[in-house]
């Protein structure tokens, strides 16, 4: 995690299984047994998203020199690896498991392409800042769109992809742009604490928080992830909180506050069949508990860099880790 910044989690299609990046790796985790991972290392500098494909084969996976490696799931072999730009900052997959978005900063600030060949399927073009956060529609007819420094939402129309539409109801950077998972509508989240919501074929802003919104976040939204039957919203702030929204009319259902310290910040957020996750500052990542908000059912802790050495107590059952950025950390052997 980086302060001011949201980080990309995704899940897998068909299991429980969650991922992210961590440093210049990237972790497969089990939800429902944490313990249960798988840790991908080929990248030669650090990821800043990883996300699986539709079919739950393949994994697409950037980093901060702009390369994007095309690797198998569970066998984590790289198929293909891309250069798209100058870095990569998010990255999504078709309905088919075959076409790529990938955005971020540099002279091509994003590219469609096709994982196999890399065939180039569209102009990502209007935006004159990096691009923060992309999307891919998964339904007919196939729309990309993005949010960018330079404050606009746009939207484009393909394959082969070209613009078609921009807004601006953002004051401050649009930190994250999704699609539904039914692809009828597509939100965007922002640095100025608003959620909009548009019309997922043709763009056109359907409803957005202002200050009049009852129990709106206080601080920048960061990340949010639609439910996966696109009725609402879990979105992650800066004011230490996470929200469950009515996607219809943006009214909030629940509020999770995750603590007081700087660290407790809420960066990324994740809605899956069977979990509500969201994560804090500090990396840890919490379990979101809808029947009893003010307390989370689970909190995962661990290191956020190299861990140097590791020291074992056999007779109380525990360890010691100590990590590159100071941290000494005791751990449970029974509970983890």
């Amino acid at each position: 995690t980086r302060r001011g910044y949201g980080i990309v989690l995704n899940v897998h299609p068909k299991e429980q299984k969650m991922i992210y990046a961590n440093g210049r790796v990237v972790v497969i985790r089990s939800l429902d047994n944490p313990n249960e991972s798988l840790i991908f290392t080929d990248h030669k500098a650090n990821v800043s998203a990883a996300v699986f494909s539709p079919s739950g084969f393949w994994v697409a996976s950037g980093d901060v020199e702009g390369n994007v490696k095309i690797w198998s799931y569970p066998q984590m072999k790289v198929k293909e690896t891309y250069q798209v730009a100058k870095y990569v900052s998010d990255l999504d997959w078709d309905a088919d498991s075959t076409r790529i978005v990938a955005a971020g900063d540099g002279a091509l600030k994003a590219k469609v392409f096709s994982w196999d060949s890399g065939n180039n399927l569209g102009e990502i073009t209007m935006h004159s800042h990096p691009i923060i956060s992309c999307s891919y529609r998964k339904v007919r007819p196939f729309r990309i769109a993005t949010g960018s420094e330079d404050l606009s939402v746009n939207l484009y129309e393909g394959p082969p992809f070209k613009f078609s539409k921009t807004s601006k109801g953002h004051a401050r950077y649009p930190n994250g742009v999704r699609f539904s998972p039914d692809g009828a509508r597509f939100a965007s989240v922002g640095a100025d604490q608003k959620i909009v919501l548009y019309d997922g074929k043709d763009g056109t802003i359907l409803k957005e928080t202002d200050d009049k919104t009852p129990e709106k976040h206080k601080g920048a939204i960061y990340a949010f992830s639609w439910s996966p039957d696109s009725k609402q919203l879990l979105t992650a702030s800066a004011d230490k909180t996470a929200k469950i929204w009515n996607a219809d009319d943006l009214s909030v259902v629940a509020t999770f506050t995750l603590g007081s310290d700087i660290n407790d910040q809420q960066v990324g957020a994740l809605w899956t069949q069977s979990h509500l996750i969201s994560v804090s500052l500090s990396g840890a990542i919490n379990y979101l508990n809808r029947d009893d908000p003010s307390k989370p059912l689970r909190i995962l802790h661990g290191h956020q860099t190299s861990i140097q050495s590791i020291a074992l107590d056999k007779a109380n059952g525990i360890f010691y880790t100590a990590g590159l950025s100071g941290e000494v950390t005791r751990w449970n052997f029974t509970t983890g």
